[in-house]
Parts: structure tokens; C-alpha cells; sequence
């Protein structure tokens, strides 16, 4: 994911850095490889919250399930308990 991200920043930069070098009027050239910069970075902290937050609501989840795999267990343990007349 942060390779992603970083990868199109820089070469939003070696766009600006091109087109001002290369091209008769560096302003216009360079226009949209400097729009695309602040756009990346707000779109890369907007992807990076959302895949943040997806993480924590799997976890969630997970810590939720916990307790039910616990009692199954102990659950179980009981039984093989009961079974074999208190052995383990």
C-alpha cells in the first residue's frame, strides 16, 4: 500500500521536474504534475484511514469470536473430562 502511494508521488514530481526543464512554457507544462501531487496525498491519507479503519473492524471482530472459541473449548475440555473419568 505505501509503495503505491509514494511511487505516484514521486513521479508526480519528476513530471514538474521534466516539463519545466524541456517544454517552452514551463508553467502550463508543469500544471498538472503539481495538481496531481496535493491530490495524491489527500487521496493516499483518505485510502490509508479507510484501510486503517477496515483492519480495526477485522480485529474487532476477531476479539468478538474470541470468547465463543473459548467456551467451545472449555466446553469440550469438560466433556473429555467427564468422559474419562477426570483424567485429562
Amino acid at each position: 500500500r505505501t509503495t503505491a502511494i509514494e511511487t505516484g508521488i514521486q513521479s508526480s514530481a519528476l513530471a514538474v521536474v521534466l516539463a519545466t526543464r524541456h517544454f517552452p512554457d514551463p508553467i502550463l507544462t508543469a500544471l498538472p504534475g503539481a495538481l496531481s501531487s496535493p491530490s495524491q496525498s489527500i487521496l493516499g491519507s483518505l485510502m490509508a484511514m479507510y484501510w486503517y479503519m477496515q483492519d480495526a473492524e477485522q480485529k474487532k471482530r476477531e476479539k468478538e469470536a474470541l470468547p465463543e472459541a473459548n467456551a467451545t473449548t472449555s466446553r469440550n475440555t469438560r466433556w473429555l473430562q467427564k468422559t474419562r473419568g477426570g483424567e485429562r
